[in-house]
C-alpha cells in the first residue's frame, strides 16, 4: 500500500448513499489525479492523507483506490481559508473566507475584526471568537 497526502481539488461524484466517491486530488509529489474512495467524500478543499494503490480503470484510466482515509487539519492560512470556502461551515464561501483572512492578516482566530463578518454575522455562522 502506498500513502500519499493531497488536497480534494474537486468531488467528480458522490452516490446517493455515501458508499463511493470519485475524487479529483492535488498533491506536490503526484500532482493532479483521480482517486476512488469507498465512502463519504471528505469536503473539497480539504487536507488528506490516504492509503491505497494505484489501479487501472478499463474507462476511466489510472486512478488511486483509496482504502483510508483521514482528514488533516489545515496548518497555513491558504489551507483555513480553503477549508472555510468550500462550503464545510454554514453561510461562509469563498467571498467571506476572503474578508477573514484579509481583514486579520491571516489570524483566523479575530473574526471580530474582519470587515463584513460582524456580530450580527458571527452569530449565524456559530463564531463565538472575540
Amino acid at each position: 500500500m502506498e500513502k500519499l497526502e493531497a488536497i480534494v481539488d474537486d468531488i467528480v461524484f458522490q452516490s446517493d448513499d455515501g458508499m463511493f466517491s470519485v475524487l479529483r486530488m492535488e498533491s506536490k509529489a503526484q500532482g493532479r489525479f483521480t482517486a476512488v474512495y469507498h465512502g463519504n467524500a471528505p469536503y473539497m478543499g480539504e487536507n488528506v492523507a490516504m492509503e491505497g494503490s494505484w489501479i487501472e480503470h478499463a474507462r476511466f484510466g489510472r486512478q488511486f483506490d483509496i482504502q483510508s482515509l483521514q482528514v488533516l487539519q489545515p496548518t497555513s492560512v491558504a489551507g483555513i481559508e480553503r477549508f472555510l470556502a468550500s462550503g464545510a461551515v454554514k453561510g461562509v464561501g469563498p467571498v467571506t473566507a476572503a474578508r477573514i483572512r484579509n481583514g486579520n492578516a491571516g489570524d483566523f482566530g479575530k473574526l471580530s475584526r474582519a470587515s463584513g463578518t460582524g456580530t450580527r454575522h458571527q452569530r449565524q455562522k456559530g463564531c463565538r471568537y472575540r
